[in-house]
């Protein structure tokens, strides 16, 4: 039987940077009446809520349409737990 040395086929980060996506930033999401502000090392978004068109869960994360620019992805511990709760915030604030 011969032994063999596995190593990966792609290095990691690979497909990040094949189609073009940003680096995930650590950071806090603050929410607050009129917006939802998410404090990261690198940079500070800022989305009010009036311009939330939805909010989409997924296994690890929470997806926010807007109306414009772009649409960020935030990874959380509890997706559904966030996306009902920005959704009840929206709610009563429109």
């Amino acid at each position: 039987m011969r032994a063999f040395a596995a190593r990966p086929l792609v290095e990691p980060g690979f497909f990040r940077r094949l189609f073009g996506l940003p680096e995930p930033e650590n950071g806090y999401i603050e929410l607050e009446n009129l917006r939802l502000i998410f404090d990261g090392a690198r940079k500070n978004t800022v989305i009010r809520l009036a311009n939330i068109l939805s909010v989409t869960p997924y296994a690890d994360a929470v997806g926010i349409d807007k109306t414009s620019g772009r649409n960020p992805i935030f990874t959380v511990a509890d997706a559904e737990w966030l996306t009902v709760l920005l959704s009840g915030v929206m709610a009563h604030a429109s």
